[in-house]
């Protein structure tokens, strides 16, 4: 079984979340969730849980705040391809592939009909003008209902950059930091990484294992010390993912929420022109890696893939 939620309406639109049978996770507004939406200000810290054992998905209420299962208030309950969750400002489209069946009523067949039109008004010109992406892209935009045909057609034609911002800023923040950990580990030997360029990354990764505002405060300094290569970049990526980017004891500066995924684009541009003749086998490599699930692409650390 595969569930996706996709967001359709709202300040994240175009993240997904996806899950595989006997996998559940948290979503919420700030990293104490498995999936964070620091996007959507009125989530809680952890507002719902999606849970895919026993044959099929369910949705529970973890916070003292509305969940609305296709327009009506719910604690606990199964969802199924077409329904809508919707949480504070964000509403969520359903897929879920492989569950047990059970028989949809006339009128749960026009909310799946109504929630499959929210998400088609929902296009990739939507998400590519959300991410301020070149108007060029918007073109190619128009022929795609789906992040993954864009991303490839964009690579295929060598607009690396957008494509790398579509996929960073589609993923968790914690997963597009990872990914691009993962891809400058795998240049490591053709960018020749410095002292300080390696402990920037090193401090990256320290982060995702353990997503502190501690390590996400060193993070910065080793960004800092580091400079603006690839590692230094992904560094600061991690510092910008959540919390105040000011000083520590002043009131807290929020980032642009699409500030992240722009870093870790940068930083895998200029890791993947580390190898000019091939730069495009090296940049569609690097965006085929960013695909879920991640606990094969990667081996991702237990505390970031969904327990």
């Amino acid at each position: 079984m595969i569930a996706l939620i996709q967001v359709v309406r709202g300040p994240g639109i175009g993240r997904r979340i996806q899950l595989r049978g006997g996998q559940r996770a948290t979503i919420g507004g700030t990293d104490h969730a498995d999936y964070r939406l620091a996007d959507d200000r009125g989530l809680e810290a952890i507002h719902f849980e999606m849970d895919c054992r026993g044959g099929e998905c369910r949705v529970i209420a973890r916070a003292n705040a509305p969940m609305l299962v296709n327009g009506q208030a719910v604690q606990e309950g199964r969802i199924m391809t077409g329904d809508t969750i919707t949480v504070s400002r964000t509403t969520f489209a359903v897929t879920v592939e492989g569950a047990v069946e059970t028989q949809h009523d006339e009128a749960s067949e026009d909310l799946a009909a109504e929630a499959t039109q929210i998400a088609a008004a929902m296009t990739m010109v939507d998400l590519c003008g959300h991410l301020d992406l070149d108007d060029d892209v918007t073109p190619i935009a128009l022929r795609h209902e789906d992040v993954e045909p864009l991303i490839a057609e964009l690579t295929e034609t060598e607009m690396y950059f957008p494509a790398l911002r579509l996929r960073a800023n589609t993923l968790p923040r914690i997963h597009a930091v990872w990914w691009a950990c993962v891809c400058v580990r795998n240049l490591e030997s053709k960018l020749s990484m410095k002292t300080l360029d390696l402990a920037a990354l090193e401090a990256a990764e320290h982060w995702v294992k353990d997503p502190s505002d501690e390590t996400r405060r060193a993070a910065e300094a080793a960004s800092e010390a580091a400079g603006g290569g690839a590692a230094g970049l992904i560094a600061y990526a991690a510092f910008t993912s959540g919390g105040g980017i000011g000083h520590p004891d002043v009131d807290p500066v929020e980032p642009d929420e699409r500030l992240c995924g722009a870093l870790v684009a940068g930083a895998l541009m200029v890791a993947g022109y580390c190898d000019p003749p091939n730069v495009h086998s090296v940049m569609s490599e690097m965006l085929a890696n960013g695909k879920e699930p991640w606990t094969q692409q990667f081996a991702l650390p237990s505390c970031v893939a969904p327990s």
